[in-house]
């Protein structure tokens, strides 16, 4: 699995720390995915759509990450 254990499911206070924790998780999610771990991948998604984040993968295989 990825490992996740050091990133927190609440994301930090500052808005570029923020930034920072949505694509750590964007990675983390890029990981399980290339893993075939789809239920691991769909709950990252969640979770960073709970705090207001979309993932969007791009067809070069790069991840972005929006506000939303």
């Amino acid at each position: 699995a990825p490992s996740t254990a050091a990133l927190s499911e609440q994301p930090p206070a500052g808005s570029t720390d923020r930034e920072a924790w949505a694509m750590a998780w964007a990675r983390a999610r890029a990981l399980a995915k290339a893993q075939r771990q789809y239920p691991e991948a769909d709950r990252i998604r969640n979770l960073l759509q709970d705090n207001g984040f979309e993932v969007r993968d791009r067809k070069d295989g790069s991840i972005e990450v929006v506000r939303k």
